[in-house]
């Protein structure tokens, strides 16, 4: 087994055991940092903790340009979700919760002028994550989950789980995504 996946378990272990009296209250606290979903959305995140629930925003612009210089290649997705804390102890977390993300971009197989127009994708999220609080003002997380995604015939805007002609239903994908935020 991976070091990555010992650590994970370890970390969901040490939830399930530690007594949540004295779990980290995120309730009413911000938090902006950066979040990577099943889907392929990535980029800034703003958080949100109400009771129990965690809010995410997620907003990620990529800017390329390809080799050929046929033209500026970019990549807009947009992710809603919550996170709700099944379990808490003092320093980690596990949480279940639900995203939405719709992606604009460059598809891999256009070319030309066509690239420049993009190609839409939706996607919807179930993601599983654990936190790991190292203070009261920074968590990091790991996540998997369940993904379908919705990928046009002109490829793939979010990410590469979907092919280039057709849609995707991932359950539990082997790469894990991380994140980070900065709490206050």
């Amino acid at each position: 087994m991976s070091r990555i996946r010992v650590v994970v378990l370890a970390l969901l272990a040490t939830a399930f055991t530690v007594s949540a009296a004295h779990a980290v209250d995120l309730n009413g606290k911000k938090g902006l940092g950066y979040a990577e979903s099943i889907n392929g959305a990535n980029g800034i995140a703003f958080n949100y903790g109400l009771g129990n629930l965690f809010l995410e925003g997620m907003l990620g612009v990529t800017l390329d340009s390809p080799k050929d210089n046929d033209g500026m290649g970019r990549d807009l997705a947009i992710g809603l979700g919550a996170h709700f804390q099944a379990l808490r102890a003092e320093e980690a977390a596990w949480t279940i919760g639900g995203r939405i993300a719709i992606a604009n971009g460059v598809a891999p197989t256009l070319k030309g002028d066509d690239a420049l127009d993009g190609v839409t994708q939706f996607g919807i999220d179930i993601p599983t994550r654990v936190y790991w609080f190292p203070n009261k003002h920074i968590s990091l997380h790991a996540e998997t989950g369940i993904s379908l995604q919705f990928a046009p015939k002109e490829g793939n805007a979010l990410g590469n789980l979907a092919t280039p002609d057709g849609s995707a239903f991932v359950i539990f994908d082997t790469t894990l995504r991380w994140g980070m935020t900065f709490w206050w």
